[in-house]
């Protein structure tokens, strides 16, 4: 666990405080009306009132798609799941935690890879009080602050798993309650609008948006970014025995790209998912030409057509930080 110390929480505490307006003004009240999730919240502290309407819409604000007429359809088949599955759940109460968490993990691992943030979503929702809202832009932003006060702390891109739950509740409870005691500190609730935006913000101004990257924008990045960690390896490689399938990769491109990677050079590319002559193949647009990928040359850095493709693996935000970014 954390432990962190009343220095450390101090220095984290000082660090929030610099941007905290800005973050929290960047926060779509349209996209998440506050209204609704506390309406839904009402709802959710008697699960076995709640119905498949009221779970179609906490996961339709939790997924950003409040006001949409249309959304991905991953995400309608994880509702659909959450559905078919919520008289199980409720059959034998929230016992503990754990135990809720590991039911919603394995009743949505059959549909995504990644149910964590829609599982622990779910356990907010019943007891808010105890269980956070917590995502992949959360998480980067207790990395970061922890990053520095802890030089050696071990960052996790994604968390995927209880104990990643606990160490965030953790933080995110021990900030607030240092911030209470020194006085005029903003509602739990707050806070956590502004960690996410706070992550968001990271990920932004680390991989950049548009063609290179110059060395004038790595130095804006690195400002934002812990101590010892650059805009050129602040993204940790999931490469080796973790790199997710060809497959995989395709099929999230199809259902949320594309995507935009950087390699190494700094070198922006939008990569694509196409059938191309009835065959399945993921293609990266660098700033001129294209490198077509096929399953049999997945992860090589020369395709099976003799062209040089490293540059969408090697980079600080490469296709395998869009795919966990996105396969959700």
């Amino acid at each position: 666990m954390l432990d962190l110390d009343k220095q450390d929480k101090q220095s984290i505490l000082e660090r929030i405080k610099k941007d905290f307006p800005d973050r929290l003004a960047e926060y779509d009240s349209r996209k998440y009306p506050e209204e609704q999730y506390d309406r839904l919240l009402g709802i959710f502290r008697e699960p076995k009132r709640v119905t498949a309407g009221d779970i179609q819409k906490a996961l339709v604000w939790k997924y950003g798609h409040w006001g949409k007429g249309n959304y991905p359809l991953k995400h309608h088949q994880l509702i659909t799941n959450v559905q078919r599955s919520w008289d199980q759940i409720i059959e034998q109460p929230y016992r503990n935690t754990k135990t809720a968490f590991d039911f919603w993990t394995n009743a949505l691992g059959s549909h995504t890879s990644k149910p964590f943030v829609t599982t622990c979503f779910l356990l907010h929702l019943v007891q808010s009080d105890s269980v956070p809202i917590i995502d992949q832009h959360t998480y980067r932003a207790m990395n970061f602050f922890v990053k520095t006060v802890r030089p050696n702390w071990y960052i996790k891109r994604k968390p995927t798993q209880y104990q990643d739950l606990l160490i965030y509740r953790e933080f995110l409870n021990s900030v607030h309650t240092f911030w209470r005691e020194e006085g005029d500190a903003p509602s739990l609730r707050t806070l956590d609008k502004y960690l996410m935006m706070l992550g968001k913000h990271i990920k932004r101004n680390t991989c950049g948006t548009k063609g290179r990257i110059g060395e004038k924008h790595l130095a804006r990045v690195n400002k934002h970014l812990p101590s010892g960690i650059s805009a050129h390896n602040a993204k940790g490689r999931t490469k080796g025995n973790n790199m997710p399938a060809f497959q995989d990769v395709y099929n999230c491109l199809r259902r949320n790209g594309p995507a935009r990677v950087v390699s190494s050079r700094r070198t922006e590319y939008t990569v694509e998912a196409r059938l191309v002559r009835g065959t399945a193949a993921i293609i990266a647009y660098p700033r001129s030409g294209r490198v077509t990928i096929h399953e049999g040359c997945w992860g090589s850095p020369i395709t099976c057509q003799q062209t040089r493709a490293g540059g969408i693996y090697n980079g600080p935000y490469s296709i395998y930080d869009w795919y966990a970014d996105n396969n959700i």
